[in-house]
């Protein structure tokens, strides 16, 4: 899955209201990396998907406790996680 499948399905589902918040919230970037990304066509970084992945667990996880869980969270995490497998083979 690419980061902007990402972004476009957690604020789709109300977790990220622009892409500065996807920036701080969810990558741990400062605002404008994720434009910066689809400017150039690059790809984030291990470190930032491995991020992005925990920290998509980490909010499945509080939901989950709230009885708010919808799975795509898990799901979106699950992607990030393979395409850390795929970039590390």
């Amino acid at each position: 899955m690419k980061i902007t499948e990402a972004f476009d399905t957690l604020q789709r589902h109300g977790h990220v209201c622009d892409q500065y918040n996807f920036d701080h919230r969810w990558l741990g970037k400062q605002p404008g990396y994720f434009a910066y990304l689809k400017s150039t066509d690059n790809q984030p970084s291990v470190e930032t998907l491995m991020r992005l992945h925990f920290r998509l667990l980490a909010a499945d996880q509080a939901h989950a406790v709230y009885g708010l869980d919808t799975g795509e969270l898990s799901d979106l995490a699950c992607s990030m996680m393979d395409e850390v497998k795929l970039r590390c083979s």
